[in-house]
């Protein structure tokens, strides 16, 4: 959009790397953590926890090493590294992974996925944050971070 918009070029790999190493260097510079939730569920015994994200998969490693926790996860899942959407992976969660979808729980702050999960009889859980505060209508359970 940016390149057509000003009718300019450059790399875009070149690029996303160094923006994102500006976020992740944000990320540590300003010390964030994730949701407090997400320690408390960690601990959980006897269960598998695996990430399906939007985001690049080096992204995601980066921030799971950045907060030592990357060895928590069995799976880490990007639809944009593996070129499919959400939807896609949350309808098909048994074909492509082997978990039935009654196994599967989704964490999610936007009611577009968290309806898929509903449609897919996954349990969808809202996570409700400043950006998204009293809109999440498609779950669950609604979970809040405020």
């Amino acid at each position: 959009m940016i390149k057509s918009d000003y009718d300019i070029s450059f790399d875009d790999e070149v690029f996303f790397k160094k923006r994102i190493s500006f976020y992740l260097e944000l990320v540590k510079s300003q010390k964030l953590k994730p949701f407090s939730y997400v320690f408390d569920l960690l601990e959980c015994e006897g269960v598998e926890f695996n990430i399906l994200s939007s985001n690049r998969l080096e992204v995601l490693e980066a921030v799971l090493d950045i907060w030592d926790i990357r060895d928590k996860f069995n799976l880490v899942i990007s639809a944009a590294t593996n070129n499919i959407d959400k939807d896609t992976v949350l309808n098909n969660t048994y074909d492509y992974y082997g978990y039935k979808k009654g196994d599967v729980a989704l964490f999610e702050d936007t009611n577009k996925y968290l309806k898929v999960g509903m449609e897919n009889n996954i349990l969808s859980i809202g996570i409700e944050h400043y950006y998204n505060s009293n809109s999440l209508t498609n779950c669950d359970y609604l979970w809040s971070t405020l």
